[in-house]
């Protein structure tokens, strides 16, 4: 759901003349609090907390920054129009983000 949120916004902001790297970081604000729901409530089915929204965060913004030095390499250094990069990257990361949101939200708290 929030691969598809992403690759949305993304590709529909920048077809819409919004410069990718602002587009990913749109895409950020938006689908990492819905994330954080979703993955919560029916991926792990686990309470929400603070703590493990701030781990779901900075397990997302390591992502982010994967996520980015892809697209930098897939669209301006291959030249890759945005609509295929984006999804490229997308599925590139799709093992970090899930493994990320698992250590982020069913790890124990102390």
């Amino acid at each position: 759901m929030c691969a598809l949120l992403h690759n949305a916004l993304v590709i529909g902001l920048a077809s819409g003349g919004i410069p990718y790297p602002l587009a990913l970081v749109i895409s950020f604000l938006v689908t990492v609090p819905i994330g954080y729901l979703f993955h919560s409530a029916v991926t792990f089915g686990e309470p929400r907390s603070w703590g493990r929204l701030m781990r779901f965060m900075a397990g997302s913004l390591a992502g982010f920054g994967w996520s980015a030095a892809l697209m930098i390499g897939l669209h301006n250094g291959l030249g890759l129009p945005i609509v295929v990069a984006t999804p490229l990257a997308t599925v590139a990361l799709f093992l970090w983000n899930f493994t990320a949101a698992r250590w982020a939200i069913v790890r124990n708290e102390r």
